[in-house]
């Protein structure tokens, strides 16, 4: 290759960098700008890059399929239930773009220890926060690797289930830095010896949500 064709080459390279630079910064070509996620620097449009969040300005929770919260003041969580474990798939072309999943789990038992296990097929970051009751929220763990993680919260350590009608304790899962094609499993649980969190409950519950849109 010439010496021209070479610095051409890179040419191109660099003016590719930052048009995407300036689209990830908004770039003023999205009007309204973009809550979360980026501007597409060639379609003008909002890109989500946290799976559960949407919109025409990435400002809103995709309530249909169970997320919930304010991407307008923080983000959006998929609502776990306790002693199940749930299969994410991110494996479709629209996944794409998407490198932030989060998750939220109310442990309802006051007297039982809380489990917590996840598995990601492709490297990735996990940040655990907690907020209880009325509190702020708080860093648990934080810059995790999640390939195959487990944790136990104990019940000497947090409260547990409802007082007065208040949620005592909410656990906040932010799993974000991955690059799709990928698939993750998350599961919370609080088991007794009469009562465990048995691969059965796993199952029973997957082939349940196989029609799921995640």
């Amino acid at each position: 290759m010439a010496r021209t064709e070479v610095w051409w080459a890179v040419g191109c390279v660099l003016a590719m960098a930052l048009a995407a630079v300036d689209g990830l910064q908004g770039g003023g070509k999205c009007s309204p700008q973009c809550v979360n996620g980026y501007c597409h620097p060639e379609t003008s449009k909002c890109v989500c890059t946290t799976k559960g969040i949407i919109g025409d300005q990435c400002d809103k929770c995709d309530t249909i399929n169970h997320y919930s919260g304010d991407p307008t003041n923080g983000s959006c969580f998929y609502d776990l239930t306790i002693d199940y474990q749930f299969t994410f798939n991110l494996s479709r072309k629209e996944d794409r773009h998407y490198s932030q999943i989060n998750f939220k789990i109310i442990p309802p038992k006051p007297d039982v220890d809380t489990n917590f296990q996840i598995t990601c097929s492709v490297p990735s970051k996990m940040k655990i926060t907690v907020r209880t009751a009325n509190g702020p929220e708080k860093d648990v763990l934080v810059a995790q690797n999640c390939s195959n993680f487990r944790h136990r919260f104990s019940k000497s350590e947090y409260q547990f289930g409802l007082e007065d009608n208040a949620t005592q304790t909410t656990f906040y899962v932010y799993l974000y830095g991955f690059q799709p094609l990928m698939w993750i499993q998350i599961g919370f649980a609080q088991y007794t010896p009469e009562s465990r969190f048995s691969s059965a409950n796993f199952l029973n519950y997957i082939l349940g949500k196989l029609n799921d849109n995640f």
